[in-house]
């Protein structure tokens, strides 16, 4: 039973109770301008294992989307018919040589600034406003009954007081936050006053503090309390006396926490998909994927975005060109180097960690070294260090004695390591294994994983020759790797949003919530190993419990939140402290990180169903159902029982064969309905 089935037989979806899955369906698909295109489905068994290249003859519509998809995140009908309409070499080559495709349209990162302007400065004298003679005053306001504090107050007017300058007033957000800039120096009061909310009452508080240092950061919570409609607050200031004024020690706090660099991470999350979603390079995200998952480092250990960030684009520049310049630059990267304790290898006390995980996770696999060589690797990398972002080597740290590695013997650095692993020949079949699973399927016999190997050897570890021999071959188009691979959860996020066609990653759902519900976490990967599902094909992706998150993971694209409603994740203080004896002075940490760091903006996707049934002059029910399965399942399809059962679904919802675009907004709502049911079918988490 091919994988495929295997998923299959986990789920029984509302469309289909079958769990046999037939080859794709060949309907004689058309395009926007009538033409029939050609569909051949998987190649044959003799295919697999041949890296002969396939013909212009054998190619066609659906394994140029097969090619798209692996090599990329999918795409639109108009992209996948751009491939299609090239010779089979053309097109491989139109997404390996991406060097040479324009793709400025995409920006860089925006960062929040947290860290610049604390650099030169001590955490505990590091404040937000610059201006000299003024500080920052900002809080949180909540509602408190009995002394007890926790909803918070939105939309309620607070006023400042300053001596000599009259009043200022701001209004608190969703969270019950607000903020004062530049206020300047001497004695202030709070105000606040509002209605408590659900109750007649009307809230209020008054606070007066002094403020003494310029450059500071005054944190201020307030708690409002029920006062008669004719109390300004000035007769009860104070009440249970629970307003504390929590000067720079929580902004302190806040840094050294690490809650600024945790949300400016996933704003980061946020950017890279953005980036995946609109590249004219798809190939290049997928290999950064790829090497993300290899070289797995996570920010949890980093506590830096910033070291995140220089790791991804050093092996962004490095993702398709030589093995071994990609393992030595990503060796000396700064959170590598953090994160398997590089760092801490000096002479007398050296850490094996990173020799331990160089030879086993990034280029020799198990059973190819041994305890002796560790240890021997270790003494040769100690001395590798890092300032910042910046690699170090220092001298006074390394061990420059004789080592024997791997039956050769010589005073040896971390350099000469490199270039003894690269030597092995377990190195290039490690390499292409795991090229060979993460691209083609999960299955290789020594065999065929021998003669990938040597292509990587006999091409000095260039990866370009590997790449295009597996997108050309034969092998990559038979019945063993078409629709054999579960799309990761990041794949399966960005892959519906280029389906959708969408301009913009939506960001309700959340892109990072969405994929830690399915399994995966940009820039937090489990452990050093990676995420399994990038070693088997997939399988690991998938149980009946993740089928269900990916449905809903499209019901929540294509039936949004309202933006009004939707409690953004990035402005929410983790559940795992309420209640807890931290919870004051994390929310405290958490307030001021939010006051940092820029929020994600959020907004549904774009989604036009019926437009695009308009545009590609779909007028039944019948041409509607072949359309989506085209567009969604452009290289796997649908068995006949199935797609008879969307059409009988789509029919029943509109009372006729017929589609009636001018009945309003209820027929783009049927059409979410239809579209869910096919993203929510097995054959879409393949790819």
């Amino acid at each position: 039973m091919s994988l495929r089935n295997r998923q299959r037989s986990l789920v029984v979806i509302a469309v289909s109770s079958v769990v046999a899955f037939a080859p794709s369906l060949v309907v004689g698909w058309v395009d926007q301008t009538g033409t029939q295109l050609p569909m051949k489905g998987p190649g044959p068994t003799e295919w697999i294992e041949d890296l002969t290249p396939i013909s212009p003859e054998e190619w066609s519509y659906d394994r140029a989307a097969h090619l798209l998809e692996r090599a990329g995140f999918g795409g639109t009908p108009q992209e996948i018919q751009r491939l299609a309409s090239m010779k089979p070499a053309d097109a491989v080559d139109s997404l390996i040589d991406y060097d040479q495709i324009e793709n400025t349209h995409l920006p860089p990162f925006d960062e929040s600034g947290i860290y610049g302007i604390y650099d030169s400065l001590p955490v505990e004298a590091a404040m937000p406003s610059r201006s000299s003679g003024t500080t920052t005053l900002a809080g949180r306001i909540e509602v408190a009954d009995g002394g007890v504090g926790g909803v918070p107050l939105r939309g309620h007017t607070i006023y400042l007081d300053v001596s000599g300058l009259g009043q200022l007033t701001t209004i608190s957000d969703h969270f019950g936050r607000f903020r004062f800039n530049s206020v300047p120096l001497g004695s202030v009061a709070v105000h606040a006053r509002g209605r408590h909310p659900g109750k007649t009452q009307n809230t209020s508080s008054i606070q007066k503090i002094r403020l003494t240092k310029p450059n500071d950061f005054v944190y201020l919570p307030l708690l409002l309390f029920p006062t008669p409609s004719n109390d300004d607050g000035s007769k009860h200031p104070n009440v249970y006396g629970v307003v504390n004024e929590l000067r720079a020690r929580h902004a302190a706090q806040s840094i050294k926490s690490g809650r600024d660099d945790l949300l400016e991470t996933y704003r980061l999350e946020q950017w890279w998909a953005e980036r995946m979603l609109k590249t004219s390079r798809p190939l290049e995200e997928k290999l950064l994927l790829f090497w993300h998952g290899h070289f797995a480092t996570s920010n949890d250990k980093v506590a830096d975005y910033r070291l995140m960030l220089q790791q991804l684009e050093t092996i962004r520049r490095h993702a398709a060109g030589n093995f071994g310049d990609l393992l030595t630059a990503v060796s000396k990267n700064p959170a590598m180097l953090i994160y398997l304790d590089g760092n801490q290898n000096v002479k007398g006390q050296f850490n094996e960690n990173f020799a331990r995980e160089i030879m086993e996770l990034f280029a020799l696999g198990l059973d190819q070294y041994t305890e002796k060589d560790i240890k021997e690797a270790a003494r040769a990398f100690s001395g590798w260090t890092n300032a910042g972002p910046t690699f170090l080597f220092s001298r006074d740290s390394h061990d420059p004695s004789e080592k024997r590695f791997i039956g050769r013997t010589g005073n040896y650095d971390g350099d000469d390591i490199i270039a003894i692993i690269l030597e092995q020949p377990s190195c290039a079949r490690f390499i292409a294994r795991k090229l060979h699973k993460f691209f083609v399927r999960g299955e290789i016999t020594p065999a065929h994983e021998e003669r990938l190997a040597k292509l990587l050897r006999d091409n000095n570890y260039q990866l370009k020759p590997l790449l295009r021999t597996l997108f050309l071959s034969k092998d990559f188009y038979s019945s063993a790797s078409m629709g054999e691979i579960i799309k990761s959860p990041v794949h399966f996020v960005v892959s519906t949003c280029r389906k959708l066609e969408l301009e913009k990653l939506p960001t309700i759902p959340d892109f990072r919530v969405s994929t830690v519900a399915l399994g995966q976490e940009l820039l937090f990967p489990p452990n050093v190993s990676g995420w399994n599902g990038d070693k088997d094909g997939g399988a690991a992706w998938i149980n009946p419990g993740m089928f269900l998150n990916r449905a809903n993971y499209a019901h929540a694209v294509l039936f949004p939140d309202p933006v009004e409603s939707f409690w953004p994740p990035d402005r929410t203080m983790p559940n795992i402290y309420v209640g807890g004896s931290e919870y004051t002075s994390v929310r405290a940490e958490y307030d001021y990180a939010f006051t940092r760091v820029k929020r994600i903006i959020r907004v549904p996707a774009n989604v036009n169903l019926a437009r695009m049934l308009t545009e590609a002059d779909v007028k039944t029910a019948d041409a509607a159902v072949d359309y989506f399965v085209q567009r969604f399942l452009p290289s796997v399809g649908l068995d006949a029982s199935d797609r008879q059962r969307l059409v009988r679904f789509l029919v029943s919802e509109i009372g006729r064969g017929e589609i009636d675009f001018g009945s309003g907004e209820g027929i783009e709502q049927t059409l979410r309905q239809l579209v869910h049911l096919i993203m929510s079918m097995p054959e879409y988490s393949v790819g």
